[in-house]
């Protein structure tokens, strides 16, 4: 297995490197995850564009192709970004209604597509 090796990048993101491949995490609320965004990220060379598709679950891992380390000759790994979903502890009634209204819509959509 490949040296894994921290290094912190310019906004203070740590990227964790491993052979030429870069990790890191991106929280997002929970509503990007559901709708899609799109995020800028630190990386080893600046920064990039990330496009989360709708419906993308916590752990996810999306690839952004040749932005990893580059190698001795030439080749280059890629940046893997790992989402985590960060879900409110800390709702008040009215958003509570709203959660558990969404929430029953959707099982009526999922039933509907059976």
């Amino acid at each position: 297995t490949p040296t894994e090796t921290k290094v912190r990048a310019a906004d203070g993101t740590w990227l964790t490197i491993r052979g030429l491949d870069v990790h890191s995490e991106l929280r997002l609320p929970f509503a990007d995850a559901i709708l899609g965004t799109v995020r800028t990220i630190a990386t080893l060379s600046g920064t990039a564009s990330v496009k989360v598709p709708p419906g993308t679950s916590s752990g996810k891992k999306l690839r952004l192709r040749g932005k990893g380390v580059v190698g001795p000759t030439g080749d280059g790994g890629d940046h893997y970004v790992t989402i985590q979903i960060d879900v409110p502890g800390d709702l008040d009634d009215e958003a509570r209604r709203k959660l558990v209204d969404l929430s029953q819509h959707l099982e009526r959509l999922k039933k509907k597509a059976r």
